[in-house]
């Protein structure tokens, strides 16, 4: 009898065990594995589910244009900080605008594309220790291409159908453009960096001629070779006529040096003129107040 009892016992216990264990598995243990392998699953397969962080993307459809500088006012049009997927996330992805500020964009950066710091540069390796920032009014900027950070080729044209480069293969620092009323865009002032030479050459060149510029494709093109000479050109300009304000030069008149043939045939004729036009009054007599005046041509 008392081992009956004690069976019972033992057989009661271990079904009580074995019903414990049964609950535990499947009100916990498989709910919660499932749960798991269900996150796991989801985080791989399903966006919605993969954790997130911060990411710079471009956010204008227009992109940005290599070669541009990434100042405040291009990175509050263009771009934008979004939640990515971590996966999805790009390895040296700029995390924050602070990391592309002032930065030149070495390639193309397209709409909904990533920026990454190795598509970025520093403007180091432009500018020489003698360059300095100067501001010159452009006749044109290639239909409107041309934007901060672009590499162009600042040339004169003279209006006569040739022109010369006078800064190969340098970089906008930045672009100004002046608007009329009807909102048409009427004059663009564009500031580069130049050394001594550069800036000679570009403020004789202005007085010459339009300056224009030609926007490089590709960083890797060749420089464009200089063909502006300084020397040749500023014999051209030994007389310049100047509005009624006396600020804006409007012309330029090449003063070309004549041969003696014509030299001697001009006093020739410079003394039959004062021979027949001469009074037959005493030089001296002429008063003080009556002193030869020059005109100059404003």
């Amino acid at each position: 009898m008392l081992k009956n009892q004690r069976f019972i016992l033992l057989t009661a216990l271990f079904l009580l065990i074995l019903a414990g264990t049964i609950y535990y598995f499947n009100n916990i243990r498989i709910p919660g594995l499932t749960s798991k392998l269900e996150k796991d699953i989801r985080a791989k397969v399903d966006v919605a589910a993969m954790p997130k962080t911060r990411v710079a993307v471009i956010g204008d459809k227009e992109g940005i244009p290599r070669y541009t500088l990434l100042t405040d006012e291009i990175i509050n049009s263009k771009v934008k900080i979004i939640d990515a997927p971590v996966d999805f996330v790009a390895g040296n992805a700029a995390v924050d605008l602070d990391m592309i500020r002032n930065k030149i964009a070495k390639e193309d950066l397209r709409f909904g594309e990533q920026i990454v710091l190795d598509s970025l540069s520093t403007e180091q390796k432009w500018f020489g220790d003698f360059d300095r920032l100067k501001e010159f009014a452009v006749h044109s900027i290639v239909a409107g291409e041309v934007k901060p950070g672009n590499i162009v080729d600042l040339i004169v044209n003279y209006r006569n159908g040739s022109y010369d480069v006078v800064v190969p293969k340098t970089k906008v620092r930045k672009i100004y453009k002046s608007e009329s009323k009807d909102g048409s865009v009427d004059s663009y002032t564009l500031i580069f960096s130049l050394d001594e030479s550069n800036y000679r050459d570009v403020l004789l060149a202005s007085k010459l001629g339009y300056l224009e510029t030609r926007l490089y494709i590709d960083e890797s093109q060749k420089a464009s070779p200089k063909t502006f000479n300084y020397s040749a050109q500023s014999s051209k300009i030994p007389h310049i006529k100047i509005d009624e304000k006396d600020q804006t030069i409007v012309d330029v008149e090449p003063i070309n040096k004549p041969d003696n043939a014509s030299v001697q045939q001009t006093n020739t004729n410079i003394q039959d003129n004062s021979i027949q036009k001469a009074p037959a009054t005493n030089s001296k007599s002429l008063s003080s107040n009556q002193k030869p005046q020059i005109n100059v041509e404003r």
